[in-house]
């Protein structure tokens, strides 16, 4: 956000998980689905009248203009409207799949997998309340199990498919500590970062004080983050 042209929106409209229900829907597509009978060929009115037309779909290109438009006048629009010439969203819901996606509907978007010690991810999402949704209202998170499974589960995807969406991997640790990692973001990204920005802290998520991570819990996470926390590093 140090760049003045650029527009990046936090975890927009989260709990609603949209992003994730919408990537979902695409996996109904398959071979044999949806059968070309299906797909109207954008021929006469006249000519269905003699057709049959208990399955009459749009074409498949047209369902992802929809999909992408959706996106486009919530997120690109009102970004641009304000001065933004790039845009993007901050998430920490969102796996590598969904990039999958993204990727779809934007192909020349770019993706930066941002990876943090689990304990401390952890440690703020405790003073966050120990209350969170991975998604509203079936996938509460309330445990440093269940919030170290999902941490491996969206670390390990973004190690993993990396390559394939050629996206940038940085820790956090770096991030804040190493002026070459903001530069590797620079150029991924093809924008200019004031670095300045990083040691001036905005806000934070915190709502109930000093949280603290006993030593039961660090035990609970260290065995749910597993292998994947020691392969980045993290003891």
């Amino acid at each position: 956000m140090s760049n003045p042209k650029t527009m990046i929106w936090g975890e927009p409209y989260n709990e609603c998980g949209l992003i994730q229900a919408l990537a979902c829907s695409v996996k109904a597509f398959r071979g044999g689905w949806p059968s070309n009978n299906f797909i109207f060929d954008g021929s006469s009115l006249e000519k269905l009248n003699n057709q049959w037309i208990a399955n009459l779909f749009p074409k498949p290109t047209d369902w992802r203009l929809a999909h992408r438009s959706l996106f486009d006048n919530l997120l690109r629009t009102p970004a641009r409207e304000s001065g933004a010439t790039r845009w993007g969203i901050k998430e920490v819901r969102l796996s590598a799949e969904h990039c999958l996606y993204l990727r779809w509907l934007y192909p020349r978007a770019k993706f930066v997998f941002l990876i943090r010690h689990p304990t401390d991810a952890y440690l703020s999402y405790s003073r966050y309340g120990r209350h969170w949704y991975f998604t509203f209202p079936d996938e509460p998170v309330l445990t440093p199990v269940q919030f170290g499974h999902r941490w491996r589960q969206l670390a390990e995807g973004f190690l993993n498919m990396a390559s394939e969406l050629s996206a940038l991997v940085v820790r956090y640790e770096d991030l804040i500590t190493s002026d070459l990692t903001v530069q590797c973001i620079e150029q991924y990204l093809s924008i200019e970062i004031d670095p300045a920005v990083l040691s001036c802290k905005v806000g934070s998520s915190r709502r109930i004080g000093d949280a603290h991570v006993g030593r039961l819990e660090r035990a609970l996470l260290r065995r749910a983050v597993g292998p994947v926390a020691a392969s980045l590093g993290y003891s």
